[in-house]
């Protein structure tokens, strides 16, 4: 589960280093068909109120070439889209232009076309259709007013506040470059996951969950043990055709003269950076995952992860539960004792709930509407936990519980793990893990239980590092 090891810094001002952009030449008016920006006469695209910018960059010691929408009024220069991801100009004889049927295309030096927004013909008078940036970085083609394609619906590695993201199982996806100086489609996705609800933002590696927000409770993302903006920025809204969709509210930081946005770095970070004007740079306030135990599902189903004093992850089988395999040590929690109906000589009692608060709730809940959660759950026998949500109501659970996180700060919510009525009354101590591979090896007789009674008293002080994870059960 681990996220693989990246160095974590990377300063943005070595892009104003790797970057060659144009100089400042502007198409003032927005093109048309048989207009032309070329890259090799260092013109660009300006936006109504030259807060962005679209032309032509490269890196150095390369010849691939890229059209892209920057930052203008911010030094560094910090691309937020890309077009030409995956089909890079080679030289600077490209150009991108309007065509007869109402594209944006982009042409290498021989006309060869290589990209293109694709959209259907258009019926109406092909002069009329144009392409602009607006002033919060999105490019629009339109005819006659009527926005045929839009660069927000088709992002690339970052969030800027204007873009909506839609909620109801589509799919929208924010994808990373593939490395610093490589704006192809990289390993790492961001995104609402399509499959859940309550909605929550997701990172993916490939089609295997990284990092998850937790779940949106109306007001923040439940999941993310941090205080800033990113809790409190985004707002649900909903379009003419009922359709649920994302977006942030960046008021407060305009007031204060800065810009906000989010980005899925080639490393497989999400990150929230704010321009600092003082100091002349981006500051990272938020990311995703932040530390060991917002890793996805780190300590496996049934188990919590906690921060230890030092930062490091703790885990801990939750209460009723026990480590799967005491020989293979694997780390895996199974439930203790069987639910009721599970039994097959029944059960001395009902089944109860054990309440745990401050947690990161597990993913994959289902919510119901009902006035009786609890009894919700007791009526399914699948059922093993449930929570009540202020924003949400009642989230049931179904299965393994996996990805949950203990808090510390006040953070979370309230999860009931339903259990077996003769696991409620437990007080479970914890047992450091290092106990039982001594029972396991060691098969001691009757004449030596005094011998194993200390061997256990001694180890029972002991803690186990395994895979760089503290397991107590």
């Amino acid at each position: 589960m681990m996220l693989t090891t990246y160095k974590l810094v990377v300063s943005f001002t070595l892009l104003f280093y790797f970057l060659c952009f144009c100089s400042v030449f502007s198409q003032g008016d927005p093109i048309k068909l048989g207009d032309f920006i070329r890259d090799e006469e260092d013109e660009v695209l300006f936006s109504d109120g030259h807060n962005f910018v679209m032309g032509f960059f490269g890196f150095q010691d390369s010849s691939s070439r890229y059209v892209g929408i920057w930052y203008y009024n911010i030094p560094g220069p910090q691309v937020i889209w890309v077009a030409n991801r995956n089909a890079p100009i080679n030289g600077n004889g490209g150009s991108f232009t309007i065509t007869e049927n109402s594209n944006l295309v982009i042409l290498d030096e021989n006309k060869n076309q290589l990209w293109s927004t694709n959209v259907s013909s258009v019926r109406n008078n092909m002069n009329n259709t144009e392409a602009f940036v607006r002033d919060d970085g999105n490019l629009v083609l339109s005819n006659d007013n009527v926005v045929l394609w839009e660069s927000f619906k088709h992002p690339s590695d970052t969030y800027v506040p204007g873009m909506k993201v839609p909620v109801n199982g589509k799919s929208f996806f924010f994808t990373s470059w593939k490395s610093s100086t490589d704006p192809s489609l990289g390993n790492h996705t961001l995104g609402v996951d399509p499959k859940g609800l309550p909605p929550q933002v997701v990172v993916w590696n490939g089609e295997r969950k990284i990092w998850r927000s937790g779940y949106w409770d109306g007001r923040i993302f439940t999941g993310v043990d941090m205080t800033g903006s990113f809790l409190h920025g985004f707002v649900l809204n909903y379009d003419n055709n009922g359709d649920r969709y994302f977006v942030y509210n960046d008021n407060e930081w305009k007031l204060n003269g800065s810009s906000v946005r989010f980005q899925i770095g080639w490393d497989g970070y999400e990150r929230e950076l704010v321009w600092n004007e003082n100091e002349k740079r981006w500051i990272e306030i938020q990311k995703g995952p932040h530390n060991e135990c917002e890793l996805y599902n780190y300590c496996g189903s049934f188990a919590a992860c906690e921060l230890s004093v030092s930062g490091s992850a703790i885990c801990s089988c939750l209460q009723g539960f026990e480590l799967r395999d005491t020989g293979n040590l694997t780390g895996a929690c199974m439930r203790m004792t069987a639910l009721k109906g599970d039994q097959s000589n029944g059960s001395l009692g009902e089944d109860g709930f054990l309440e745990r608060t401050y947690m990161k709730l597990p993913d994959f809940a289902s919510v119901v509407v009902t006035k009786d959660c609890e009894g919700n759950c007791l009526e399914n026998a699948s059922c093993t936990a449930y929570a009540e949500v202020i924003g949400i109501g009642c989230m049931l659970w179904y299965g393994d519980l996996v990805d949950v996180q203990q808090f510390e700060r006040g953070d979370g919510n309230t999860l009931h793990i339903r259990l077996a009525h003769s696991d409620l009354g437990k007080v479970l101590q914890r047992v450091p893990l290092a106990l039982f591979p001594c029972i396991w090896i060691f098969n001691f007789n009757y004449h030596l239980s005094l011998v194993l009674f200390f061997h256990l008293w001694f180890m029972s002080n002991v803690t186990l590092s395994i895979d760089n994870k503290i397991f107590f059960h």
